[in-house]
């Protein structure tokens, strides 16, 4: 999810409107739910404050949300710091890359882990983003963490990794990549971590339940309806694509907090005409039932 500023407070109440239009599309139970104050969430621009805040008025909002928390920086000290003091919000899982920037040696991303493991009982889900930690994880690694650790679970943006753990089949891969969702979901995914499915959760739904079926020629045909506004959506600094769509469609304003921007007026305009272009939700329903496939979502 993203999280709504407004003169560069958060939103509470547009917060709390996107999450219960997540309630309404059906986005709540087993492997369903929302990350709250992730990369799309600007979490790292987030006070303890301003997170207990929203993670309470998401709650009053959808209280049957399942809801994981997005943690991480440099210091793991800081971390476990963050997740002692949030952890009374009870969240179903945290979100925890490896510490950014130092890149860390196998023996340190173990520390990190184990430490945030004793900060809180809740279950972790490891970040792979080598993008923006530097550091690359093997399937070794995160098979060892989650054996010896609170973790449980893993969004991979990483091609190989996800290959490698799905082949092995031993814990849930959630795909961080977002042009990479419907090959995944053919693989036998769980699913994904998506700041496009933000959009239309219902369509990403769909193309998880129709992946592994029969009726795969259907999810390529809405995957490849997606596709353009996905990439797009990430041709600017995420989330301020995502945001500029949602502003444009007056469900929040089109702020975040510094030093990221809104996104430029051009692509404001290109991710707009994209996602009008989407299938309707009726549509999709509707190719749903022709084919067989129960509807109920989960993503």
């Amino acid at each position: 999810m993203v999280t709504p500023f407004h003169h560069d407070r958060i939103d509470l109440g547009a917060l709390q409107s996107l999450a219960r239009d997540l309630g309404a599309e059906g986005v709540a139970g087993n492997l369903a739910g929302a990350v709250l104050f992730g990369s799309t969430g600007e979490g790292h621009l987030l006070s303890i404050a301003e997170r207990r805040d929203a993670a309470n008025a998401v709650r009053d909002a959808a209280p049957s949300l399942p809801l994981i928390f997005g943690a991480g920086g440099i210091d793991t000290r800081d971390v476990a710091r963050d997740l002692r003091a949030l952890d009374a919000l009870q969240p179903d899982a945290w979100l925890i890359p490896p510490p950014c920037y130092l890149q860390p040696s196998e023996a340190g991303i173990h520390w990190h882990y184990a430490t945030l493991s004793d900060a809180s009982d809740r279950p972790i889900v490891i970040y792979d983003v080598p993008g923006r930690t530097g550091v690359r994880l093997s399937a070794g690694t995160v098979e060892s963490l989650c054996e010896t650790t609170s973790c449980a679970a893993i969004k991979a943006c990483d091609a190989a990794l996800r290959g490698d753990l799905l082949a092995q089949g031993r814990i849930p891969v959630f795909c961080g990549d977002d042009t990479a969702f419907l090959a995944h979901a053919a693989a036998g995914g769980q699913g994904a971590i998506s700041a496009s499915a933000h959009v239309r959760p219902d369509l990403f739904a769909a193309i998880l339940r129709l992946a592994p079926t029969d009726a795969v020629p259907l999810a390529h045909e809405l995957f490849n309806a997606v596709l353009p506004l996905i990439h797009a959506l990430f041709q600017e600094p995420n989330p301020a694509p995502l945001k500029a769509l949602l502003a444009q469609a007056g469900r929040i304003h089109d702020e975040l907090r510094r030093p990221l921007t809104p996104a430029s007026r051009t692509l404001a305009r290109q991710v707009r005409a994209l996602a009008a272009a989407l299938p309707s939700r009726d549509r999709v329903q509707h190719m749903e039932r022709q084919h067989g496939v129960p509807t109920m979502t989960c993503l």
